[in-house]
């Protein structure tokens, strides 16, 4: 089952890929605290999907470099923490 992803503005997609989200210049502390809770979203959102995903898949598809990264530093974490229990 796939999840449902809600459209989101352009600015805020190219901030979850490694840029800056553009706000207007008399944009209040709410809006700054909305723009950075929705950016937080989008990305836990791409890191959740891509978790499963194979590293050469991914860069073969065009997904930002940070994620590739992270997603390997996790996936071999967890490996890393799951030997301990094939050495008893």
């Amino acid at each position: 089952m796939s999840a449902q992803l809600t459209p989101a503005s352009p600015s805020l997609q190219a901030a979850a890929c490694g840029g800056q989200p553009s706000l207007p210049a008399g944009a209040g502390l709410l809006a700054l605290l909305w723009a950075a809770f929705q950016l937080w979203r989008m990305q836990s959102r791409v890191r959740k999907l891509a978790a499963d995903m194979d590293p050469r898949i991914m860069e073969d598809v065009g997904v930002p470099d940070w994620l590739v990264h992270e997603t390997t530093v996790h996936r071999d974490l967890a490996r890393l923490r799951n030997v301990d229990y094939l050495r008893w």
